[in-house]
């Protein structure tokens, strides 16, 4: 992975690990909801940039400036109504949705030496080892197909490639 995309921002290290195993680029990693929305509003303030953010108990109250464009079970996608600006938000988190990918394809997570309960396995990926650990990349491996998260792809994809020409009917027509 040599490509650096600062303007593609996840929030924790399972999304940063999601999003560079899926564009086969680096990305700019974050610590925080609050983080992204920070980087995307300062360092990329009249710039393109894709914020990815989990969806959980806190509400990001930029989001009030989107339009949700379309969503599927575990994820919503949203488009700024001034800038060039997109939010993806995962619900609950990325781990949860990870492990229903996982499920749903029938591939339990102890078969790549993972915990198998949401507790251990958000512990795990909470640390920074994640990004390099050969059990995630395995298991993102079998489960790249599961419908969401060819979704999941087919926008970043089309947001890195179109940057300032990306559509919101682009991306409703990619999600729905």
């Amino acid at each position: 992975m040599s490509d650096y995309n600062g303007f593609i921002i996840p929030e924790c290290f399972i999304d940063t690990r999601l999003t560079q195993f899926l564009l086969q680029k680096r990305v700019n990693h974050q610590h925080s909801c609050n983080n992204v929305v920070k980087v995307m509003c300062t360092k990329y303030k009249d710039d393109f940039a894709v914020g990815i953010i989990d969806d959980d108990k806190h509400g990001v109250s930029y989001l009030q400036e989107f339009y949700l464009e379309g969503q599927t079970k575990h994820l919503k996608f949203y488009t700024h109504n001034q800038k060039k600006h997109f939010i993806i938000t995962v619900f609950p988190a990325m781990d949860g949705f990870i492990m229903d990918c996982a499920q749903e394809m029938r591939q339990p997570l102890a078969s790549f030496g993972l915990p198998a309960n949401l507790k251990d396995f958000t512990h795990l990926t909470k640390d920074e080892g994640i990004l390099k650990d050969g059990r995630i990349t395995k298991l993102l491996s079998v489960i790249q197909n599961h419908d969401e998260i060819v979704v999941l792809s087919k926008v970043l994809t089309y947001l890195m490639q179109s940057r300032y020409d990306a559509t919101s009917e682009v991306i409703r027509t990619l999600v729905n």
